[in-house]
Parts: C-alpha cells; sequence; structure tokens
C-alpha cells in the first residue's frame, strides 16, 4: 500500500513538474526519452542477434568436432548400413542434435557436407544419406514443420529440405500453392517444378503469380535449372503470351540461356510484332545468345525504327550473328552516329571481328575527332 502510495505521489509530482516546464525542454525531455527507448532497444537487439550467432558457431564447431569422422566414413562408404548401424554409431550423439536449433546447425552442416564431397567429386551412398538424417529425426523435424501456421516457418522447411534434396514432395507443398502470404505462396509453386511428378510446370503456365520481380526470377530460374539437370526442360516460349511483362521477358531470357533454339522462329516472329521495348530487347539478346542468323537481316532492317535501348542490344548482338554483311553495316552505323555512347559500344562490337574489324574502325577513325582516335586505342588495347 505504501509503495502505491509513493509511487503514485511522486508521478504526480514529476508530471506536474513537466506541465510547467517551457515547450523547448518538454520536446527535449521527450526526444531524449524516445531516444533512450531506440538505444534500449537496439541494445537488446544486439546482444539477443550476438548470443543466437554465438550460440549457432559453438554448436555447429561442436557438431563437427565430434561427428564430421564418422559421417564422413559413412556417407561416402561403398557399403549400405541399417538402420540398427547407425543407431548404434550416434548412439552417444543424439544429444548433440536433440533440440530445434541443435536439428537447424545440424542441417546446415550436413548440407555444407555433403556440398564438399560433391565439390571433390566424391560419391555419396544416398541410402546410407538417407539413414542418417533419419537417425536424428531432420526429416521428420523438417516436415512437423511444413504444416506450421506461421508462413515464414514453412518457407524455412522448404528451403532446408530442398537443400537436403530428400523429404520434400508434392503433396507436402501443395498446402502452400494457394497461400494468401505471397512469399511462401511463391516459394512453393516454385518448388512444385521439381516436386510435382504430375504436372510440374502448371504454375509457369498460367503466369506463375501476380507481381512477378526479381526473387521470383532467382526461384524460378533455380528450380529450372534443377529439373534441366534431370530432363529436358518444355519449350518455355509456350508460356510466353502471359499478360505480365516481367515474365514474359523472364521466360525470353530463359530460352537464351537453355538454348531452346526450337524456339527462335517464333521469337523472331514476335520480334516483328512486338511492342513492348523490354520483351523486344530480351529476344534480341536471347537469339543472339543462340547464334540465330536468320536474325542478323531482321535486325538491321529494323535499326533505325527501333527504341534506343533495342538500338543498343541489336548492337550487342549482331557480333555473334557473324557475317561480313554484319561488319559492314556496322561501320555504316558507326559513320553515322553522332552519339559517344552509342559509338562506343558500335567500336566494341566492330573489334569483335578480330584483327580485320580493327583494322576497318582505324580507316575509319583517321577522319573523325580525338574521341574516335582514343575509342580506337582503348578498343585495340583491351581486345588484344
Amino acid at each position: 500500500m505504501d509503495f502505491i502510495f509513493y509511487a503514485s505521489y511522486y508521478w504526480n509530482w514529476l508530471l506536474s513538474q513537466f506541465v510547467g516546464y517551457p515547450i523547448v525542454i518538454k520536446t527535449t525531455i521527450v526526444l531524449v526519452g524516445v531516444l533512450l527507448l531506440v538505444y534500449c532497444f537496439s541494445f537488446f537487439r544486439f546482444f539477443r542477434t550476438h548470443k543466437v550467432k554465438s550460440d549457432y558457431q559453438r554448436t555447429r564447431r561442436k557438431q563437427e568436432s565430434l561427428l564430421i569422422d564418422r559421417l564422413q566414413s559413412i556417407l561416402y562408404a561403398s557399403k549400405n548400413y541399417q538402420q540398427d548401424e547407425i543407431n548404434q554409431t550416434f548412439k552417444d550423439d543424439k544429444v548433440l542434435v536433440k533440440r530445434n536449433y541443435q536439428k537447424r546447425v545440424f542441417t546446415d552442416f550436413i548440407v555444407a557436407l555433403t556440398e564438399a564431397g560433391q565439390a571433390n567429386h566424391d560419391k555419396i551412398n544416398l541410402n546410407n544419406y538417407v539413414t542418417v538424417l533419419d537417425s536424428f529425426g531432420i526429416i521428420d523435424f523438417w516436415n512437423k514443420i511444413m504444416g506450421a501456421r506461421s508462413p515464414k516457418l514453412r518457407q524455412e522447411a522448404i528451403r532446408a529440405l530442398d537443400d537436403l534434396n530428400v523429404g520434400l514432395s508434392g503433396a507436402s507443398i501443395q498446402q502452400s500453392v494457394y497461400h494468401k502470404k505471397g512469399s511462401l505462396r511463391k516459394n512453393a509453386r516454385a518448388a512444385m517444378m521439381k516436386y510435382n511428378i504430375n504436372d510440374p510446370y502448371k504454375f509457369l503456365e498460367e503466369g506463375f503469380d501476380t507481381g512477378f520481380n526479381a526473387m521470383d526470377e532467382i526461384r524460378l530460374h533455380y528450380y529450372l535449372s534443377e529439373q534441366a539437370k534431370q530432363s529436358a526442360l518444355p519449350q518455355l516460349i509456350s508460356w510466353v503470351d502471359a499478360s505480365d511483362i516481367r515474365y514474359r521477358a523472364f521466360l525470353i531470357r530463359e530460352i537464351g540461356f537453355f538454348q531452346q533454339t526450337g524456339s527462335c522462329a517464333a521469337l523472331l516472329e514476335l520480334f516483328k510484332t512486338e511492342d513492348n521495348i523490354t520483351v523486344k530487347c530480351e529476344i534480341v539478346k536471347s537469339l543472339g545468345i543462340m547464334k540465330y542468323t536468320l536474325a542478323k537481316e531482321v535486325f538491321m532492317e529494323s535499326y533505325e525504327v527501333s527504341p534506343k535501348l533495342v538500338q543498343r542490344n541489336i548492337i550487342k548482338s549482331l557480333p555473334n550473328l557473324g557475317g561480313m554483311e554484319v561488319l559492314d553495316f556496322l561501320i555504316t552505323i558507326y559513320n553515322q552516329t553522332f552519339d559517344s555512347d552509342t559509338k562506343t559500344q558500335l567500336a566494341y562490337a566492330i573489334g569483335q571481328y578480330g584483327e580485320q574489324g580493327k583494322s576497318r574502325l582505324k580507316a575509319v577513325v583517321v577522319t573523325k575527332s580525338e574521341f574516335d582516335k582514343t575509342l580506337y586505342a582503348q578498343v585495340d588495347y583491351q581486345l588484344n
């Protein structure tokens, strides 16, 4: 009772004092109070982050020092170990991978261990690998998190199981492909390409998702690359008629990356009718990467009427298509242009024709300005 009385008394006294201060002092007190709160919060966050990082490193070091030798001998053994044998081998070490955060650390540890082995071209024994994961309860742990209500935890589980390359299936991901949380939904839809056996490209056909962004490009490129290692990809040109411009541009870029030369003719026809500059630029890049020589006539004819960004991509791509008519065209454009950036790109494109290109460029700059002569010297030096 006394404490409440005194606390109330001093609180009212401080409040009456504060009310009587000038506005400048009141403002200063409020600002100092806010800054103190921010400082305390920042200090707490720093301390907590440091503790989490220290705990992670300490746990990782302990797991590595006690487990790495036995794990390597089992994971890269030619013999297939039984579950009982592996349980017996690690019976005194289960305490190291008992808690949830320890299982997360162990996941990172074993993924790094297998990646290091693959980099050294060591062949992993998949039977032993899965049995080890089962023995420590890693797959069950992440599968339980897959059913969590938190979108953040579900995303973590998808990434972890994908890194482990075991335990994920189309059925387990299905519950997240229509989730209201965009990042989880997109991550699950991208993962379906690798883990949905029946219809892996369903969401590519449907335009993937709304608001296609750079993170989506990274996700899809990763899973497309994974699929390409297993089997031939379908022709991505089939889905280029989507409404999202960024998604269309991404698919065209992937066509070039995966060298889907069967789509070249369709891309060239699309270039003739397409109005969007971003899409046209990606078409030019992809056809250049795939060295589709039939495109050079179309590119040269459309150069003058194309937007500047498309022109720059045409200049970069034309040397990949080869032919003396391309070199003649580049020299002609160089003589006609007064823009220094365009001249620089043209000079490097001409230089890609080797000594013949550089000699033609040298003959042109003789009657030009000092800029042109300096540009030639730069191209000659850098391309030698």
